[in-house]
């Protein structure tokens, strides 16, 4: 193949590539050249003519493909054409049997069946794997190394063909249904049937049996032990590993013995869970790593099954408590006890089953007594909060407090003083639990009529508790003064607890009040004294999002130095609807280029887990390659990798003229997989960033589909040309989606404005459909009736805009206010590009029972409001600006400085007072007019497309 051709197709210049090569294919000497034979397929492929691309696959499989390039490029072509239209397994297995057997008998051939297994999983073809393995045990000798080798590599991959990736295409029928269940019991059968072996050649004495496959490996265990926890077959793994030969298999394995408790607790048999803890505290004892394991959470939550127990009366189940509890005690006795027993023997004391109150006091007072020092404590406690009333927290309180020095003048060595300053904070943060969770527990139990009075004492308690945990955070600061300035100052987390408080105060409000200013200037002075503050910066992110700060919540985001794996749970908490909201790109921080960074590790990971799978088979670390799978699934299948690309699409088409580099169409081919997948789960951003009354937070399945809609749309629009094929291809995807997310709950998840964008897509598409002159299905509106209620909702937005907008700040809009005009502005140009076409274009369909005078005349108003409404969004914005001069920070600083509501609320700001000092404040105040200018330039930048 000569280079025009080579260039043609790297420069998906397909069309050329296609007459240069059919060009050469006249010429004789040329014929049967199947190098051009696959570039021709590759060609047809560019194209979108998938059925003639897998009419010359199937030819090519036929002649039979024996050069190693070849049969690789002709693979790879099936597995991407497999996504289109549907490939017969057969034709892959002809394939690679024509190339194998082209080979010389012997080493050669398995040379190749290795190849074949080694690019199997580099396109996770789970039975193409099994194909090449059964071909490779047939090579080799019954018995042998080898054989027992691909005897292994065969039940992963059957183990591995009976789960699927999900997808459009993917028949899920009776017979491929059929197929995965016969897998899956294939593999545990073999698996099952080899342990069997191993034990009865261990009772007869014989070292092993030449014809029959036998569990000798460690590896080889814990592949039978992930099939069956993966098909929750815990009954059968507590029998498997209560045989003689996999104990002496598993040995000391610490997996294992986790494994085998693990399976016990599954099955809520408190007994056996007893007498496993009794075995493994006596083997362990004189062990090595003794205290290690014996401090290990998981070997202690044997205890618990106890309370999952329901198959004895409760007498006998307090005698088995009683000595579980004994059991604990022993370990809580030692010298150094560790959290484990304690964790278990406070636990077991709060379960359900115990009816007396007093030992449920008793217990939180013991458990916090003995670690009110720890970092952990609070965690700990959390979970049984609910199992307390008033009267028995405030004992528990009384009694933390007196156990705690309320000041630090008594307080001498580092070392004490940080055990002082940690119970103090986990006392705060006791605290703000309880509050929280006696708050929701009297709104579920109150009537309407109480529910004011209550609010106001809440209220009280929390502003109380605000003052208190600053208070010790000023005096934290004067008696830690020797940390290393690398590390988190422990009375941060003080601090903090005050931040959490203020804004559960600002969910109380209606608007943004002085509450959340004063968390965001705690936020800031915290990260001025300390840059190494994760929790505070993670924070911070969150809450100027929140707000539209996006210059304030971007250095903070991009400060917190995102790697890896971390882009999965991070992203969210900035780029999640940032394609609706903050476009600019800032000094040293791009959002269109930090979104293709993060997806980078998305691609490279996608593509370096199969050779680390093919290493994880070769070395028979079988386990291994599953979990692998499944991570790389989790990848794929990744509502946050999903969420980047489409958002990163939206800030191209919305800022089209000032991404340099950025192109607004349709990202073909990598978004090709993402349109066609069915799949599932959720991302939500940590806890500790969640930003309040930010409209779902969390990244869901729904939000994911939806921008799907849109994107789909919207781009289609934007085209040059309207290509029939690619309005049905798109109109069978979009009607699939729009099916999923109907009566799924969407409205919960997406704001008004988004709601109104779904709605004009439908529009946009039924005008498409009328324009290249499909028939309109009948679930799908006219074009002239879509664009009449169109018509309808753009009067309504215009009647939004028309008044003097009202922001929920005097003089400062808010993260709705940037997100429904990003929207709006978003929707006007989309509607502008749409309009142009339904004039410009002639309608293709003839027998449409559309009224194509209405369609023009509802066009033409269309065009004029969308330019009405794009310029009354900016105008509101313009406002902004203006008001923005006349008063400056000197409105924020008095609401920041007057406090709330009452005596207490002067008592919070002056504790805010005290820990910043005014200048501080007034610098950080700046700083958020600033960052409010910005993101309101950024609404003013926006143009409609000419």
């Amino acid at each position: 193949m000569d280079n025009l051709i080579t260039d043609l197709l790297a420069k998906r210049n397909f069309s050329q590539a296609r007459k240069a090569i059919e060009k050469k294919l006249k010429q004789k000497k040329y014929d049967g050249d199947h190098g051009l034979q696959i570039a021709k397929a590759r060609a047809l492929f560019g194209l979108a003519e998938y059925q003639a691309c897998l009419v010359l696959c199937s030819h090519l499989c036929q002649d039979g493909v024996h050069f190693a390039e070849d049969v690789n490029d002709s693979y790879a072509l099936l597995r991407q054409l497999s996504r289109h239209v549907e490939v017969e397994e057969e034709l892959y297995e002809k394939l690679w049997r024509g190339a194998v057997a082209k080979q010389p008998k012997g080493q050669s051939q398995l040379e190749w069946c290795e190849e074949w297994a080694t690019q199997a999983i580099k396109y996770q073809h789970w039975n193409q794997l099994m194909k090449a393995a059964q071909s490779l045990k047939q090579g080799t000798q019954a018995g042998s190394n080898g054989w027992r080798k691909y005897s292994f590599w065969l039940i992963v991959a059957q183990w591995l063909a009976s789960t699927p990736r999900p997808n459009v295409l993917a028949r899920q029928n009776s017979r491929n249904l059929m197929l995965s269940r016969i897998n899956a019991q294939l593999a545990t059968r073999q698996l099952q049937e080899a342990i069997k072996t191993a034990e009865a050649n261990v009772q007869d004495g014989n070292v092993s049996t030449s014809n029959k496959l036998q569990m000798e490996k460690l590896p080889e265990m814990k592949l039978l032990l992930h099939i069956l926890k993966d098909q929750k077959k815990y009954d059968d793994i507590v029998t498997v590993l209560s045989g003689s030969k996999a104990k002496s298999i598993a040995g000391d394995d610490d997996d294992m013995a986790i494994a085998f408790q693990e399976a016990i607790l599954a099955t809520k048999n408190g007994a056996d869970s007893l007498a496993w803890l009794k075995d493994f505290l006596e083997t362990t004892s004189n062990a090595d790593n003794a205290s290690s394991r014996i401090d290990d959470w998981q070997v202690w939550k044997a205890l618990l099954a106890l309370e999952g127990d329901r198959t004895k009366d409760v007498d006998e189940w307090k005698r088995d408590s009683a000595e579980a509890q004994q059991i604990a005690q022993t370990y809580c006795d030692t010298d150094k006890p560790s959290r484990g027993p304690w964790l278990a023997k406070f636990e077991l004391q709060c379960s359900s089953l115990v009816s007396d109150n007093a030992t449920r006091q008793q217990a939180f007072l013991d458990h916090f007594e003995r670690h009110a020092s720890s970092e952990f404590i609070v965690d700990d406690l959390q979970r049984n909060l609910g199992t307390i009333n008033g009267t028995t927290f405030k004992s528990i309180r009384d009694t933390i407090a007196q156990s705690v020095k309320p000041t630090g003048s008594e307080v001498i060595g580092v070392k004490e003083q940080l055990k002082w300053l940690t119970a103090e904070i986990n006392t705060l943060k006791l605290d703000l639990l309880y509050l929280k969770h006696s708050q929701s527990s009297q709104y579920t139990s109150t009537k309407t009529g109480d529910h004011a009075s209550n609010n106001q004492e809440y209220i009280r308690l929390l502003e109380a508790l605000i003052v208190n945990a600053l208070s010790v955070y000023r005096l934290s600061r004067a008696h830690t003064a020797t940390i290393h300035e690398k590390a988190m100052h422990p009375g941060d987390q003080a601090c903090l607890v005050a931040v959490d408080a203020l804004l559960v105060l600002g969910q109380l409000q209606a608007k943004v009040s002085a509450s959340t200013l004063q968390a965001l200037c705690l936020l800031d002075f915290v990260l001025a004294d300390n840059r190494y503050n994760f929790l505070a910066r993670t924070q911070l992110t969150g809450l100027s999002q929140t707000l539209g700060l996006y210059t304030l919540a971007s250095p903070a985001y991009q400060a917190l130095d995102v790697k890896e794996v971390l882009h999965e749970t991070m992203c969210p908490l900035l780029f999640l609807r940032i394609g609706s909201m903050h476009a600019p790109a800032l000094k040293g921080f791009n959002s269109y280029d930090a979104m293709t960074k993060a997806l980078e590790f998305y691609s490279k990971s996608l593509d370096k887990i199969p050779d680390y799978q093919s290493l994880a088979l070769d070395h028979a670390n079988y386990s291994q390659v599953i979990h692998m799978h499944q991570f790389r699934e989790q990848l794929y299948l990744s509502p946050t990798r999903l969420m980047l690309l489409f958002e990163r699409k939206r800030l191209a088409r919305l800022m089209h003229d000032q991404i340099p580099g950025a192109s607004p169409t349709v990202d073909q081919p990598e978004l090709a997989d993402e349109l066609r997948n069915a799949y599932t789960g959720s991302v939500n951003v940590p806890k500790r960033a969640q930003p309040d009354r930010h409209p779902g937070p969390a990244l869901t399945k729904q939000y994911n589909e939806w921008l799907m809609i849109v994107d789909l749309a919207f781009e289609l629009t934007r085209s040059k040309q309207l290509e029939k094929a690619d309005i049905e291809s798109g109109l069978h995807t979009f009607m699939r989606l729009l099916q999923l997310f109907d009566g799924r709950g969407g409205e919960k998840v997406l704001t008004d404005a988004e709601l109104n964008i779904l709605k004009a897509s439908e529009t946009v598409f039924s005008v498409l459909l009328y324009l290249v002159g499909i028939a309109i299905p009948a679930d799908v509106l006219g074009a002239d009736v879509a664009l009449s209620t169109l018509h309808d909702t753009m009067n309504t937005l215009l009647e939004k805009y028309s008044g003097r907008r009202k922001s929920q700040l005097d003089i400062l809009p808010q993260w709705t206010d940037y997100h429904e005009a990003y929207l709006t502005l978003e929707l006007c140009q989309v509607l502008d590009a749409l309009v142009d076409k339904v004039q410009k274009v002639k309608p293709a369909s003839t027998t449409s029972n559309v009224d194509s005078k209405a369609v023009q005349e509802s066009a033409k108003a269309i065009k004029v409001q969308a330019k009405d409404l794009f310029e009354r969004v900016q105008k509101q914005f313009a406002g902004y600006v203006k008001e923005i001069v006349e008063y400056g920070s000197a409105q924020l600083l008095e609401l920041v400085m007057g406090g709330g509501e009452g005596e207490t609320g002067e008592h919070v700001a002056q504790a805010v007072y005290n820990v910043m000092g005014e200048q501080n404040v007034r610098r950080f105040l700046q700083g958020y007019v600033n960052s409010a200018k910005v993101s309101i330039d950024a609404v003013l930048s926006i143009k409609l497309r000419k």
